[in-house]
């Protein structure tokens, strides 16, 4: 009379039950079983009540790919940053390139570190025993935004990249994805379903920015003026638009007559902006493989200049194995 299943939970795939009765009505409500922070997959039920599953936990590793943002092209190969066997994931590189957010498991838990890609030294940010994901790097390097999984909630922080006491920015968030450039403002995805909001970084007071009755709205990105957004709609059929909105003389939310549509591609793709605002990239399958795709975009009418180009093909992978100098 119960069905056990693995589906998202947050970043993670976790075990759930569902009861049901003789006639295939569901009784009470589904019950999440466990709350591993790896992914939990593939259950199979003994009739004796045991349940086996796989406790899939992979490892990732931060590289660097040299690459002209304004041609389009990479200029070398890509190499790996960090040199720990430890799980690292969810970079953000500050505007200088010089300092760049990772979250490891070198402490044990997941949490938010920094590394100096100057002087190699690595330093963790905010010490914890709960779960951190999804850092963010304010340009300057000085700030970081990161989410906290804390007793089945997840919350935003910001903190000083040198360390300090973390600040609670918002409470009944999912995460950052970016900083506005004079670090005021903070793009946040919040809601249910996703949406994008900005929230003030000193007041705390939050605008809904882009939402949708029936999608979600998630990944935003400013351009580099501060002028527009970049974001991903994701669409019925595992499918997303890749989407840019104007954020000056619109009313809020920003309504989907005035988003431009650059891209459509899978759930999980996202785009951002080159340094000089004039190509989005973004991540596609569009080849068969996960690759790096741009699309120029015209400054005077922010419409698409020509077609999409391949910037870079990461198949097959062909990063080195050395540390930057």
């Amino acid at each position: 009379s119960t069905v056990i299943f693995s589906t998202d939970y947050g970043d993670t795939q976790n075990l759930w039950a569902a009861r049901f009765s003789g006639d295939g009505t569901t009784i009470g409500e589904t019950g999440r079983i466990t709350a591993g922070a790896s992914q939990e997959i593939d259950p199979t039920c003994a009739a004796n009540g045991s349940i086996a599953f796989a406790n899939s936990d992979g490892r990732a590793y931060i590289a660097w790919l040299p690459f002209d943002a304004v041609r389009g092209g990479a200029t070398g190969g890509l190499a790996r940053i960090t040199s720990g066997f430890a799980k690292e994931e969810h970079p953000s590189l500050s505007a200088d390139g010089q300092r760049i957010a990772f979250i490891s498991e070198q402490s044990g838990v997941r949490s938010v570190w920094i590394r100096d890609l100057t002087t190699r030294k690595e330093t963790r940010v905010a010490p914890s025993a709960f779960v951190q994901r999804f850092p963010e790097l304010s340009a300057s390097g000085n700030r970081i935004a990161f989410s906290s999984y804390e007793r089945d909630k997840r919350l935003v922080y910001t903190v000083a990249s040198a360390g300090g006491t973390p600040e609670l920015i918002c409470a009944d968030c999912l995460r950052a994805t970016d900083w506005s450039r004079d670090e005021t403002e903070l793009l946040l995805m919040d809601g249910n379903p996703y949406r994008i909001s900005t929230i003030h970084a000193v007041t705390g007071r939050r605008t809904v920015l882009i939402q949708h009755a029936s999608f979600h709205a998630l990944y935003g990105q400013f351009s580099p003026d501060n002028r527009w957004i970049s974001f991903t709609v994701r669409r019925p059929n595992n499918r997303s638009w890749i989407a840019i909105a104007p954020l000056e003389g619109t009313a809020r939310p920003i309504g989907e007559e005035a988003w431009i549509k650059v891209s459509e591609e899978g759930p999980e793709d996202r785009a951002n902006w080159s340094a000089n605002g004039k190509t989005l990239y973004f991540t596609s399958a569009r080849d068969g493989r996960l690759c790096l795709w741009g699309q120029h975009i015209d400054l005077a009418t922010h419409r698409l200049g020509g077609a999409a180009f391949s910037a870079y093909h990461f198949h097959p992978v062909p990063y080195t194995h050395l540390t930057l100098p």
